[in-house]
């Protein structure tokens, strides 16, 4: 066998290509949208429930795979409009919710009026109410709050 590919190896490097070439044909139409590959690394027991699903569909796994990326950019439309708002308006909105969600629990309200903590980034706001509050609580001084008309 080693024979074989040398003297293939052999005849490739002393070979001139030039007349093949010019008398092939050349493709010149191409596909709007070629298929590529690509290699994914799945742990074991992924790609064996992998190979189930596409058995029961009566596809390859390589088939059962596609489909599922296809239809997951298909619903991407949404999740894309979701994130098109600026990240300040978001991260905004969650820090009115959670100061809210925080403002209802008896402890917050000492710790939220706390010059120092007024000022705090919005990023460690939770983290420093949190650090506060176990600070302040002994292990069974747990409050029930209670939530609407409760």
């Amino acid at each position: 066998m080693s024979n074989k590919i040398n003297e293939m190896a052999q005849y490739a490097e002393s070979h001139d290509f030039a007349d093949e070439m010019a008398a092939g044909q050349w493709e010149t139409d191409v596909v709007e949208d070629p298929m590529i590959s690509t290699s994914i690394r799945l742990p074991k027991s992924v790609m064996d429930q992998v190979r189930r699903a596409a058995e029961l569909d009566k596809v390859k796994p390589t088939a059962w795979i596609r489909r599922l990326v296809e239809s997951a950019l298909t619903q991407q439309p949404a999740a894309d409009a979701a994130t098109s708002s600026s990240l300040e308006e978001r991260v905004s909105g969650i820090e009115e919710v959670l100061i809210a969600s925080i403002e209802k629990l008896s402890i917050a309200g000492p710790l939220l009026s706390d010059e120092t903590l007024q000022n705090v980034a919005p990023q460690r706001l939770l983290e420093q109410l949190v650090q506060r509050t176990k600070n302040t609580m002994s292990e069974g001084d747990i409050h029930t709050v209670k939530h609407g008309d409760g």
